[in-house]
């Protein structure tokens, strides 16, 4: 919990207290502005209860060609008590300063990062246009725990039907996954809030 995170004051994403709700997409360009103008670095320690911060959260989901996603399980191993045993559309987790680097920057690099830890397959992700994650919705849910603290930066890399057969989780003790079919994962039923929003379940 001593992780130095990124945090955005809610009092500054929503200086008249209306904050939205729910999956944004595309994203609204003046937030994300203020998303990379006005985040801190902090302690999560110090914001991890404290809805009036906002952490961010690169989110990506791994998507086929051939309409296929790719769809994981936590595991009660993982370090957020408050998710065990749901699923999960999106990789991702917070991200903080980095060196000689904008913050803009810094949450692409974070995001790339948690990416290449957690999943198989993704070793050059990042390092060719036809393979990079690109930005593409923002998440806010304050009606759980989790959310109420929580930003989420919506990411997609899509990829070739050729290469689904590499990618699969790392640490199997976190979390299970699985490629399938969009009609098949919208039938889950236990999904994290934000994977329900962006999937309309």
């Amino acid at each position: 919990m001593d992780e130095i995170v990124f945090a955005v004051k809610v009092s500054e994403l929503a200086p008249d207290g209306n904050m939205f709700q729910g999956y944004q997409v595309p994203a609204d360009p003046t937030i994300l502005r203020k998303i990379y103008s006005n985040n801190i670095a902090m302690s999560r320690r110090d914001c991890e209860n404290n809805p009036k911060f906002k952490h961010l959260i690169p989110y990506t989901m791994i998507t086929s060609e051939d309409n296929q996603i790719f769809v994981v399980k936590r595991t009660a191993n993982q370090t957020e008590t408050r998710l065990h045993n749901l699923y999960s559309i999106g990789i991702g987790g917070h991200v903080g300063p980095q060196r000689l680097m904008t913050s803009k920057d810094a949450i692409h690099a974070g995001m790339l990062r948690e990416l290449k830890e957690e999943i198989t397959g993704v070793e050059y992700v990042g390092e060719s246009l036809d393979f990079t994650p690109k930005l593409i919705g923002l998440l806010n849910d304050d009606s759980n725990e989790v959310g109420s603290v929580h930003l989420g930066l919506v990411y997609e890399l899509l990829v070739d039907p050729d290469r689904i057969h590499s990618i699969n989780v790392k640490e199997i003790e976190n979390m299970t996954g699985t490629w399938m079919h969009y009609d098949e994962a919208l039938q889950i039923k236990d999904y994290e809030s934000w994977s329900a929003l962006i999937l309309g379940v």
